[in-house]
């Protein structure tokens, strides 16, 4: 599965919504009746969501001793139900898409139990109104270290089996997912091959040290406290294209301001890094934000 195929997973995405169920007569082994809909989630979720333990609140008096049945539609397109036995084994699926970080059936999951316990207001009438008020989303290694860990193979495993906090995946920083075992870090543009299957791996950094920035790291400049932002982002396989000088390639990536897109980068030129001098860094063009980024590069294993 390509990044761009993982990224439909879920801008169209298929939820199972059960009707509201206050009295909870549903609850146990049995799933009740639903519908199908298709919607699409692919908003910018950075932190925590505001609304995710006021949610959860009424899913967890509905775990009783039989446990709760959710179902789902998996990436493969099979459809497959579980049985969660306890309120812990329900929240290490429910919560992680209220904080960037879910697979496409955890957020199916989280809006499936949603709709059918949380005493909806006017915001829930419509599933594509819901799912485009970034109660839930991705932020950037959310989507790439999901894809990494799920979509491209690096930790196959069951569903159910959430490993939202296994590396690699969605928690894992930008220098980890860069510097998997296997991954190839660039030093020049030669290196960037057109004709291949090559998934790449693109890491803001700063332009003139080439050192990695972490998402959320604070620290201290002639006494005050700041906050880093970085950036992590994929290139679609078989889109590497040389234009003149410069390299033309699909990247896709969860942007602030834009969510979860796809977008043609340039990148422009490369030059040395002075903490790794035998890797580059590289000056690209986002087409998705209509700026420039400095950037390390790897290829994925």
């Amino acid at each position: 599965m390509t990044p761009l195929e993982y990224a439909e997973k879920y801008r169209n995405l298929e939820v199972y919504v059960i009707p509201l169920d206050e009295a909870g007569s549903g609850d146990g082994p049995a799933m009740p009746a639903g519908a199908w809909k298709r919607t699409r989630v692919a908003s910018y979720r950075l932190g925590d969501s505001a609304y995710r333990e006021r949610f959860f609140d009424s899913v967890r008096k509905h775990i009783g001793k039989e446990g709760l049945a959710v179902m789902v539609k998996t990436t493969d397109g099979t459809t497959s139900t579980a049985i969660f036995l306890t309120r812990d084994e329900v929240w290490q699926h429910f919560r992680h898409p209220f904080v960037g970080k879910g697979t496409p059936e955890q957020v199916q999951l989280a809006i499936q139990l949603t709709y059918r316990f949380y005493k909806t207001g006017a915001v829930f009438s419509d599933l594509d109104r819901f799912t485009a008020a970034s109660f839930l989303g991705l932020d950037c290694n959310g989507f790439a270290g999901n894809y990494i860990q799920r979509g491209h193979g690096t930790s196959a495993g069951l569903w159910s089996k959430p490993g939202n906090y296994a590396d690699p995946g969605p928690n894992s920083s930008m220098s980890t997912l860069m510097r998997l075992p296997g991954n190839q870090v660039l030093a020049a543009m030669d290196e960037i091959l057109a004709g291949t299957q090559d998934i790449y791996i693109l890491a803001m950094c700063d332009p003139s040290s080439g050192l990695i920035t972490e998402r959320n790291k604070t620290t201290t400049v002639e006494g005050k406290e700041e906050t880093s932002h970085g950036h992590i982002m994929l290139t679609e396989p078989g889109t590497v294209e040389a234009a003149g000088s410069e390299i033309k390639v699909k990247v896709v990536e969860s942007t602030g301001g834009k969510g979860l897109v796809d977008s043609e980068y340039r990148i422009l030129k490369a030059a040395k890094a002075r903490d790794r001098p035998k890797e580059g860094i590289f000056r690209v063009f986002r087409g998705s934000k209509g700026e420039e980024m400095s950037v390390k590069i790897a290829r994925l294993a």
